[in-house]
């Protein structure tokens, strides 16, 4: 794997903190490459941000910022994780990350969420869901249906005026809250079935993130379809 990412790094040796992309585009490239103690492989990239504008001198002059992010590659599993937003992992995907998986002679697969991962999930994470929004699939005027939780109750599964809001809905998003075992902070992430992310309401540490990934990883695992 080390020689495939060399091979389509455009700033040499990415294993090498002191190189970097000669121009950076709208196109992801590979910044920097560093092993972790788990056998996992951290990535950063970097992409043009949008253009923004600054008042210098009281003249506006445009400017465009680097943006970076990272991506997490499993080699055991064949798992990448991808941190950043929406669009730029779409871009990601379908570029580097093509032609990455090219490099190893494999395919790229995006990594759905259905109605029975989202549930199987908060099995997992021992977590409540304190948002629910679903598209009406009924008929009538209501397109879409969301319920948020009252503070202070542990979830909204079972709760009688719950179950009848979003019966005849397909559901698209839900957050989860859940606290680890050695701690009493709680955690909260958005999952979109739709976009087939996970995004953490407020930052977390590593090991909660990586403990969320685990938990979806064995998911999958479990509920392994093609299609997913």
């Amino acid at each position: 794997m080390q020689a495939a990412l060399r091979a389509i790094s455009k700033s040499g040796d990415p294993f090498n903190e002191a190189t970097r992309p000669k121009q950076v585009t709208r196109e992801p490239q590979l910044v920097l490459a560093r092993n972790r103690d788990d056998g996992s492989v951290l990535l950063t990239f970097v992409v043009e941000g949008s253009p923004g504008h600054v008042i210098t001198n009281f003249s506006i002059v445009p400017v465009v910022a680097d943006q970076f992010f990272n991506a997490v590659v499993y080699p055991k599993s064949g798992f990448v994780e991808v941190r950043t937003n929406q669009q730029t992992a779409a871009r990601f995907g379908r570029t580097w990350m093509e032609a990455f998986a090219d490099k190893l002679g494999l395919a790229v697969y995006s990594v759905s969420i259905t109605e029975a991962d989202f549930e199987a999930l908060a099995t997992e994470l021992n977590a409540g869901t304190a948002r629910f929004r679903g598209k009406n699939t009924s008929g009538g005027a209501v397109d879409t249906v969301e319920v948020r939780m009252v503070p202070g109750f542990p979830t909204l599964i079972g709760d009688q005026t719950f179950e009848r809001a979003r019966t005849g809905t397909e559901q698209q998003l839900g957050d989860l809250i859940f606290t680890r075992d050695d701690e009493q902070k709680e955690y909260r992430i958005r999952v979109s079935r739709i976009r087939g992310s996970i995004f953490f309401i407020r930052p977390a540490p590593e090991g909660v993130i990586d403990h969320v990934r685990e938990a979806l990883r064995k998911v999958k695992v479990r509920h392994r379809r093609p299609e997913n």
